[in-house]
């Protein structure tokens, strides 16, 4: 499954990387994108558990979901 995630204060290619390699690293997690221009990670998830464990991830790190995810295919 694919969800596209709108995050708060993703600014800069810092920040971008940092998101990235929280997402690299997250379990059930594959394919993550970063977008800085709108603020999106577009990632595959293997569960509604996974996906919830890496936004937990990107709130700690600074980048929480603005909402919940804006597209799920």
């Amino acid at each position: 499954m694919k969800a596209i995630l709108l995050l708060q204060n993703l600014k800069c290619n810092d920040g971008a990387d940092k998101v990235l390699q929280k997402a690299i690293k997250a379990d059930g997690i594959s394919n993550p994108k970063v977008d800085i221009l709108t603020s999106t990670l577009t990632v595959e998830y293997l569960s509604y558990n996974a996906l919830m464990g890496l936004s937990m991830e990107l709130t700690e790190l600074g980048y929480p979901i603005r909402q919940q995810p804006i597209s799920y295919e």
